[in-house]
């Protein structure tokens, strides 16, 4: 299905300067940790057997920063914005409150680059061959969902985008985003707003929905004691074959859901 004003047409020049400023801030860093490796990411990617030559290394590291950290951090930013600007009792956990975030304010608003093999129109555009044209994720569920009733518990919507060339980090990211949250709202069970909602201005740019800041406050919390104790490998676990239990695990993830959203379904009761 082709929806109208799907697709975003980029500029050749945007895309030139844009690219040549990430391979340049992604080339220094690999350009040190060859000469004194460390315990991070970029040193790990060295080590691995595939061997990645520096082109290849700026390549990955700037997949991992635009495709990985920076939509995972955009996610967990749309969905307290989100949260703080609904009813409390409007989501029945926090992994609802993400799926809507999904729907209405994606962490990637147009990605998903295609190259036309011939020139074209399209939506009553002529499109060259060859031309950078990219999916917009955000525009394509506006498209397919009219009313906020649509969204409840609806996880069709496109920000993963679909088929073959699907985001491979749905279920992890999901997953850090509602453990992040989970524990934001469990350890500040008063945060709110500091600004009226519309007041909050969001990062102009063709690719991320992101805010440029979230001020919220909160009462005083006590400091946590002891050191951070990090967190055990995930065990393989046994495949679930009854549907309920997959769909439960589906939902709320292998260790259920957290203290606040726990809290949610309470006040159903």
């Amino acid at each position: 299905m082709r929806v109208p004003g799907v697709l975003v047409q980029v500029s050749r020049r945007f895309s030139s300067a844009s690219r040549s400023r990430t391979t340049y801030c992604s080339g220094e860093p690999s350009a040190a940790k060859r000469e004194q490796p460390g315990d991070d990411v970029t040193s790990w990617l060295m080590e691995h057997e595939a061997g990645l030559t520096d082109d290849e290394m700026v390549h990955q590291l700037s997949l991992l920063l635009g495709a990985g950290a920076e939509p995972l951090r955009n996610l967990i930013g749309n969905t307290l914005h989100r949260i703080l600007t609904r009813d409390r009792g409007a989501y029945q956990d926090v992994r609802d409150a993400v799926n809507d975030t999904l729907w209405k304010n994606p962490p990637i608003a147009n990605f998903a680059a295609h190259y036309p093999a011939e020139d074209r129109r399209f939506a009553g555009r002529q499109v060259r061959a060859g031309e950078l044209m990219l999916v917009g994720f955000a525009a394509a569920n506006a498209g397919m969902a009219r009313t906020e009733g649509h969204h409840t518990g609806n996880r069709a919507s496109l920000a993963w985008s679909a088929g073959p060339h699907a985001c491979p980090s749905q279920r992890p990211a999901t997953g850090i985003t509602v453990t992040a949250v989970e524990n934001l709202l469990g350890r500040l069970p008063d945060v709110e707003l500091a600004v009226p909602e519309p007041l909050l201005t969001w990062r102009p740019g063709p690719f991320h929905r992101a805010l440029n800041a979230l001020p919220v406050r909160f009462g005083a919390v006590q400091a946590m004691e002891g050191p951070t104790v990090p967190l055990p490998p995930q065990r393989t676990t046994a495949r679930v074959e009854h549907s309920a239990e997959r769909h439960s695990a589906d939902r709320h993830g292998a260790g259920g859901p957290g203290k606040w959203s726990q809290f949610l379904a309470w006040l159903r009761k």
